[in-house]
């Protein structure tokens, strides 16, 4: 706790000069709860997202963090925005306490609102940015339109990225006023092939475009991984995956997967992926976006980070995962008479209605009723792919895609896509789907 008690305390000035702290933990707590959005963007690699990553406001929760931590830094003033923005992940924090939280400091300012780039967790495969923007008046909130981030040569290093929408920390009340500060974090999948100090990053909101010239110890953080090469294949209800390699960053741990090509069902998430030690304190996915891939059958998923925890023992554990028939992996519409035409997935997927957005002409909103199990009810996930094709073989990008949780069996599943004339019928590609197949897989990293 004393090494946690100085790096916090550095912090606390700058913090104090840049923001009105929330009156306590538990309210800071709740507005998260109330006010918390992530939206994601896909950049070069596909992206499986989580319930609590969805692009509309739901299936929200209170972030979690351990008790002694929470208790500590809710007597640090100015350190409650670090802690909400640590979203509870437990990695993070011990990252915290072991100095791996950066001071920058750096600032810009442009027409009255001044954008501050606090500090950074890094390592050689994602670097998280807090940042603080004020305002000279209360005028907007500032929605993050744009980023990247790019080395010396002007070269782009940014892979999956996690940012939120402006609104952490804030309650039901206070968001109906407009702020003058506000405290936010975006985190950045790094291309390690690429990597030069310094990083450029770039920040676009309504009010302009901010870059940052950041400081990038390659050296340091090249370092800063334990990786266990395994190449080992299990089996869940006869469909084959291969654990390839687990490797340990400060920042995460990446758990490479890849699925046998042969399997006569697509897995579309592992839902109980996890490492624990001989203790059985375990290591889960954070809160956000859950795994990367190159296609679909070559997979990384990401677990909270032990890399300053040094289990003595390390297990991988996994019971069930999401899949879709791949005989059933595409949905084919039919716009004009509104209906689906031979739905392999009709005891699951039916569709409600199809309609021109009122607020984008432009758009069609197809709107969709997904049956689901129990234990889904409390999640969401995207279930279409970001493109579609038409009867002649053209391939189309999707808009957005939502959803929304009816009842405990029933969600709501919302695509929005180009309202124009094509030949139809459409075919949707299924991504994720609400079936499962199971297993008992356990076996020892280390």
């Amino acid at each position: 706790m004393r090494i946690l008690e100085n790096e916090l305390e550095k912090m606390t000035e700058q913090f104090n000069q840049t923001s009105d702290s929330p009156k306590s933990l538990d309210a800071a707590l709740s507005g998260i709860s109330k006010a918390k959005r992530r939206i994601k963007k896909r950049r070069r690699i596909m992206q499986i997202v989580s319930a609590a990553a969805a692009i509309l406001l739901l299936f929200l929760s209170l972030v979690k963090i351990s008790p002694a931590f929470a208790s500590y830094v809710s007597h640090v003033p100015g350190m409650k925005a670090i802690v909400k923005l640590l979203n509870g992940d437990h990695g993070l924090e011990d990252a915290v306490d072991h100095h791996g939280l950066q001071k920058l400091n750096l600032s810009q300012t442009k027409n009255g609102t001044t954008v501050t780039i606090n500090s950074m967790i890094a390592d050689s495969h994602q670097v998280i940015f807090f940042y603080t923007i004020k305002q000279s008046e209360k005028k907007i909130q500032p929605e993050l339109k744009n980023f990247d981030i790019k080395n010396k040569y002007k070269r782009s290093v940014m892979g999956a990225t996690e940012f939120n929408y402006g609104l952490i920390g804030k309650t039901k009340k206070q968001l109906t006023i407009r702020q003058s500060t506000f405290h936010d974090r975006i985190s950045m999948s790094l291309n390690e092939k690429k990597l030069t100090d310094p990083l450029y990053l770039s920040l676009t909101f309504k009010m302009g475009t901010w870059i940052f010239k950041i400081p990038y110890n390659i050296t340091k953080y090249e370092k800063m991984k334990i990786s266990y090469p395994l190449n080992r294949t299990v089996s869940l209800e006869d469909q084959k995956l291969t654990i390839q390699s687990v490797t340990v960053y400060p920042t995460r741990i990446a758990v490479h997967i890849t699925y046998d090509p042969k399997n006569t069902k697509q897995i579309t998430h592992l839902d109980d992926l996890q490492l624990s030690d001989k203790q059985g304190r375990g290591w889960t996915p954070p809160q956000g976006f859950t795994a990367t891939g190159s296609n679909e059958n070559d997979q990384t998923f990401y677990l909270q980070s032990n890399y300053y925890a040094h289990p003595r023992s390390l297990y991988l554990s996994l019971t069930r995962a999401r899949v879709i028939d791949k005989r059933d992996r595409y949905l084919t519409v039919d716009l004009q008479k509104k209906k689906l035409i031979g739905n392999p997935v009709a005891d699951r997927m039916t569709l409600k209605s199809i309609r021109t957005d009122s607020e984008h002409k432009s758009d069609l909103i197809l709107k969709f009723a997904v049956h689901i199990p129990k234990i889904d009810h409390r999640s969401g996930y995207g279930i279409f792919d970001s493109t579609f094709t038409d009867q002649s073989g053209k391939h189309y990008q999707t808009r957005s895609e939502g959803s929304a949780a009816l009842n405990s069996s029933i969600h709501e599943e919302m695509l929005s896509i180009p309202n124009r004339h094509y030949k139809e019928p459409i075919k949707l590609k299924i991504i994720d789907y609400p079936e499962r197949v199971h297993g008992n897989v356990r076996m020892k990293i280390k």
